[in-house]
């Protein structure tokens, strides 16, 4: 009998270790944009030559916390280009903020 109560809890340990540690991997979400991501670079480089937002294209990665706030301060009209690379942009922003 004693066996069978080591056995069980040694299967609910490893069982709250692996869930665990699968919800530590959702967590970790980068303060940095990832350089390899030419698409986001793309589009930041666009609203950074229209001169919708200010940040400086000559390091990366590019901290999203800069690129939130630039986002959030702009007020200027876009055109349709412009605007669909501020939406992909926002929406990365928030998909990593998941």
């Amino acid at each position: 009998m004693a066996s069978v109560k080591k056995l069980r809890y040694r299967f609910l340990l490893l069982f709250a270790f692996i869930f665990f540690s699968n919800q530590i991997q959702n967590l970790q979400a980068s303060p940095w944009a990832i350089p390899g991501d030419l698409m986001l670079r793309h589009d930041v480089q666009i609203l950074v030559d229209s001169g919708v937002i200010n940040i400086p294209m000559t390091t990366w990665p590019l901290a999203w916390g800069d690129i939130a706030y630039n986002l959030s301060k702009t007020e200027k009209e876009m055109t349709s280009f412009e605007l669909a690379s501020f939406q992909r942009i926002k929406k990365a922003l928030l998909e990593e903020e998941m």
